[in-house]
């Protein structure tokens, strides 16, 4: 199993990861398992009201979480991958659990 997998396989099992990024070190979890997202949050001893962003690897993959406009594509190709967190709309709180309810998602593509 190459390093990848074990990663992938670690998420699966709802176990979080560290990974790098160009400013410091994430902690971070599968964003669709709602018990680990909460485990996160319990580990890190941070506040279930505060919101954390999503990591992801490209803009399609932004594309799919929420709906982008036209604007937020341009800056994305402009500056992903790096160190710039969009905060975009989440009208339906599709991703709640980790954005603490409120109606916006941050979305970083890490380079």
């Amino acid at each position: 199993m190459n390093s990848f997998d074990q990663i992938r396989s670690h998420l699966e099992s709802g176990l979080p990861i560290l990974y790098p990024t160009e400013t410091l070190w994430g902690l971070g979890v599968d964003v669709t398992n709602l018990q680990a997202v909460e485990s996160l949050y319990k580990l890190k001893l941070r506040d279930n009201t505060k919101p954390m962003s999503i990591l992801v690897k490209d803009i399609h993959q932004a594309t799919q979480l929420v709906d982008c406009d036209p604007e937020a594509l341009e800056l994305m190709s402009l500056f992903w991958p790096g160190p710039v967190t969009f905060v975009l709309s989440d009208p339906d709180n599709k991703w709640g659990a980790v954005t603490a309810s409120s109606k916006f998602v941050g979305l970083r593509c890490s380079a």
